[in-house]
């Protein structure tokens, strides 16, 4: 028999188990919800009720449903997940139920606003579950079983939140990459991916040498820190700051972007080096813009000149041809340019009264903005912007920020900088070598620094300062300091001593004060002196006197001397009464009232009788020498190496001019003799004097001229200096009645004697003044070319040019010696602001009519090359003084 039950009746029994639910009857209520699903398994009522079933379990009493929980999170989890699930099944089956079934539903509560209301209270209830856990599995739980949850944003952030700190206190490049891996859509994830490439680039550099970043290039050639790794590689493949270095780079890393720099820091050193620019190109074929380096070639002996365009009101260069070199395109440019032209590569100029600066091939430098810009060194330019300071290289690349109170350069590896009033190190790539922390720090040549800090000093070689990790400096010292080559002073409170470039200790510390001697130091004590050797020893002590070169050492103890060779053991044996060295190779002693003179190989000589014995020798002519003696009365002679007499002792002084001219003095006369003691002029003159050759006379206040080797002998009859015209010119200048003139090497008279000076001029012709005038004297013809003139000026005075700026009647104009008249006198001003070698002359007329100023540009050869016209406003700018 079939007993059949209306949909109704179904709904009725779920209506029965709310109502059990309610009552607590939770077991009878569960049995009903069984029974209506066995036969309806899509009964959304039961699955409803079912839902309420397992919250009441969650949480039994209604006021406590989303409150405090009694139970474990593990348990009602459990819980909430079978709500959960019923819930959601009640929501896909409701739009199946018969209207009658949801009409007596809906009676007791249960319709859909009801069902959807209790699944946003179930997802409520499972995010205070995961925000009471508050981990990263919590709110991952939440997400992965309440996926249609509004609190699931606030998860994902919540869960990002914890794995971003959990990576953040691990904080390797590994934890941040597995933060991303699994949370790539994570709000934190752009700070992460900075993160982990940088910890990762740290990670794969941490041995910071060549080989770790060359890897770290090759596995990471997309990392935001590639321009970093090559950066540093660059720096660490050329440390040590050399040509050589650089070229090695550009070979082993031809692709680097460093490649142009390491180029431009060999031509500068190529140039520091005193090579020829000129030879740049064949010494290094391979530069990379050979047209820049053709330029620069081409304009290093060029002056260039502003030039003003008046069409767009701007300044540019022109060189000293008038060919226009810099196309006017600055507002303004330094006023000295417009006075004395510019010789440097750099020259300054302004864009919106921003100072900047361009070189002669036209390629700008610096920028603009700066306060000053001045030559540092080499290639380097000193830049000052809100009174800091930093470094640019000439072709065009920032060496050092501004950011330091001084820039200098130290030595060849490394450059000083002041911060704080402190002192540290950079390399010429702008990578701090030392902290500014020191109150000094000095280069000591040889490959040695010193460092000074609270008072000492500590010294280490260049070497180890070309590492990422600055090493640990010990400050010894009170006081550093170079006493020779290879050898340096240093002192400890009262003890000094010295030590090597490898700074190995010679002479041990001792409470003296150490002076150098040749291959010796001398300890000198408060009442006594040691004489130690080169590596400290001691070789005399109880010293009252210490004298030594190469070759010997003399020492004196109480009134007596001994001497000896410094290559042979010491010789202590004190019997001399003097020693007197006599250069290199010999030395004199006396022994009671005799002096004996020692000449090497061998030569021992007895001298003779004297106070005093001294050398007589010209310089780099070490073969003719001879030995000056005195006697007691102040008497002096001349004697052979030998010993044999070549003066008797009987001349007030002797003067050794040339190995076969020695002026002698006696009773106030002078005479001449040879280098064999041959007279050559008696002792009758006042004085006599030598230069080039000449030997000018003075006798009864008449002068003279004498040379021996051209046969020249003019007596002494003139009232002043005799002078030749030229050094080989066969004319000379004397002096008779106050007046100038020219005589022969015959003392033949050449010219009048009418003239107030002369000058030379060219062979043949003569600058002479007459009055106040000067004017050209041709000598053979005797008489004037040109107009006499007022004044003049040397622009270049040498053998191969003189060239003069001369003035007449307000006038300026200019002549050379080797092209006449180049300029003719017809300018109110008139300069040379181009070089002595290469002239270029600005020339000034100011037309009163018009109140302006006509300014020409004008060639060495006095051709006009550029016109300029000035208002007195712009005039006032570029006037010379």
């Amino acid at each position: 028999m079939c007993i059949c039950i209306s949909s109704t009746a179904y709904a009725d029994r779920v209506t029965s188990a709310l109502k059990k639910l309610r009552k607590n009857h939770t077991a009878e209520a569960r049995l009903s919800l069984n029974k209506v699903l066995r036969k309806q398994p899509k009964n959304a009522g039961a699955k409803y009720v079912y839902a309420l079933y397992f919250l009441y379990h969650y949480s039994p009493v209604q006021a406590q449903a989303t409150a405090s929980l009694t139970t474990t999170f593990t348990n009602t989890e459990i819980y909430l997940d079978s709500a959960y699930a019923y819930v959601l099944e009640a929501l896909v089956d409701y739009p199946q139920t018969e209207r009658s079934s949801l009409k007596s539903w809906k009676k007791a509560g249960i319709d859909l606003t009801a069902i959807e209301a209790k699944k946003r209270e179930i997802d409520s209830l499972a995010y205070v579950i995961a925000e009471g856990k508050n981990s990263i599995p919590g709110f991952q739980s939440f997400i992965d079983r309440f996926p249609e949850a509004l609190q699931k944003a606030q998860a994902i952030e919540k869960r990002n939140e914890l794995a971003y700190a959990e990576a953040s206190r691990i904080n390797t490049y590994k934890s941040y990459k597995k933060f991303l891996d699994t949370y790539p859509d994570a709000r934190q994830a752009h700070e992460a991916v900075k993160l982990y490439d940088l910890l990762l680039f740290e990670f794969l550099t941490q041995d910071d040498d060549i080989v770790s970043y060359e890897k770290f290039l090759e596995v990471e050639p997309n990392s935001p820190y590639r321009g970093e790794a090559e950066r540093r590689l660059f720096e660490l493949s050329t440390l040590s700051h050399t040509r050589q270095t650089y070229y090695d780079f550009i070979q082993r890393y031809p692709k680097s972007p460093f490649v142009e720099q390491a180029w431009y820091w060999i031509f500068s050193l190529y140039k520091k080096e005193d090579n020829p620019i000129e030879s740049f190109l064949t010494t290094y074929p391979d530069f990379f813009d050979k047209a820049y380096i053709e330029k620069r070639i081409a304009t290093q002996p060029l002056a260039y000149f502003p030039v003003y365009n008046e069409e767009n009101e701007k300044f540019g260069f022109i060189d000293a041809n008038g060919k226009l070199q810099i196309e006017a395109k600055y507002d303004s440019v330094d006023t000295e340019y417009f006075c004395d032209g510019v010789k440097d590569n750099t020259m300054l100029v302004y864009r919106q009264n921003r100072l900047g600066s361009v070189d002669k091939t036209g390629k700008e430098i610096t920028g603009f903005g700066y306060e000053s810009i001045e030559p540092l060194e080499g290639e380097l330019l000193l830049v000052k912007q809100e009174g800091k300071v930093g470094v640019w290289h000439e072709s065009g690349f920032s060496v050092l920020p501004v950011q330091y109170e001084e820039v200098d350069v130290l030595n060849e590896t490394f450059l000083l900088v002041k911060q704080d009033g402190k002192y540290g190190l950079t390399n010429f790539f702008g990578g701090k070598v030392a902290d500014t922390e020191f109150e000094e720090i000095k280069n000591l040549e040889d490959g040695l620094i010193a460092f000074k800090q609270n008072g000492r000093y500590a010294i280490i070689r260049n070497q180890r300062l070309l590492f990422k990790k600055f090493p640990t400096l010990e400050f010894l010292y009170d006081s550093v300091d170079w006493i020779r080559q290879d050898a340096l002073k240093v002192k400890i409170g009262d003890y000094e001593s010295i030590i090597n470039s490898e700074l190995q200790t010679i002479v041990t510390p001792v409470a003296a004060q150490l002076k150098p001697l040749p291959n010796a130091w001398i300890a000198q004590y408060e009442k006594y002196q040691q004489l130690l050797n080169n590596r400290g020893k001691l070789l005399a002590d109880s010293l009252d006197e210490v004298r030594g070169n190469n070759s010997f050492y003399a020492t004196r103890r109480g009134d007596f001397w001994a001497i000896w060779k410094t290559n042979i053991s010491p010789r202590l044996k004190f019997d001399y009464d003097t020693v007197m060295l006599l250069g290199q190779d010999g030395f004199a002693v006396k022994k009671g009232t005799v002096f004996y003179g020692f000449f090497a190989p061998d030569a021992f000589l007895k001298l003779g009788n004297f106070v005093k014995i001294s050398l007589l020798q010209l310089e780099g002519q070490q073969s003719r020498r001879w030995i000056l003696v005195e006697d007691k009365a102040g008497a002096q002679g001349l004697l052979s190496a030998k010993g044999q007499a070549i003066l008797p002792v009987k001349y007030d002084k002797i003067l050794l001019w040339t190995p076969d001219l020695i002026a002698v003095e006696a009773g106030g006369k002078w005479g001449l003799m040879d280098g064999n003691g041959k007279q050559i002029l008696p002792l009758l003159y006042s004085a006599l004097n030598y230069e080039n050759g000449f030997v000018s006379t003075l006798k009864n206040g008449k002068f003279g001229l004498l040379h021996l080797e051209r046969g020249i002998d003019i007596p002494p009859q003139y009232e002043r200096l005799i002078k030749p015209y030229t050094d080989n010119s066969l004319l000379f200048v004397a002096a008779k009645n106050g007046k100038y003139g020219f005589v022969t090497a015959d003392n033949e008279p050449a010219s009048e004697f009418i003239f107030d000076e002369i000058n030379y001029w060219q062979y043949g012709v003569a600058l002479v003044k007459k009055g106040d005038q000067w004017q050209f004297y041709q000598i053979a013809e005797k008489k004037y070319t040109l107009k006499p003139v007022d004044a003049f000026e040397y622009i270049r005075q040498d053998d191969k040019e003189i060239i003069m700026r001369l003035y007449a009647n307000k006038q300026y104009g200019i002549v050379s010696n080797t092209r006449g008249i180049v300029v003719d006198l017809e300018y109110d001003d008139l300069r040379n602001v181009g070089t002595k070698e290469i002239p270029f002359y600005l020339g000034e007329k100011y037309i009163d009519t018009a109140d302006v100023y006509l300014i020409f540009y004008i060639d060495r050869d006095g051709k006009k090359v550029h016109k300029q016209l000035f208002d007195q406003q712009r005039y006032d700018r570029i006037v010379c003084d």
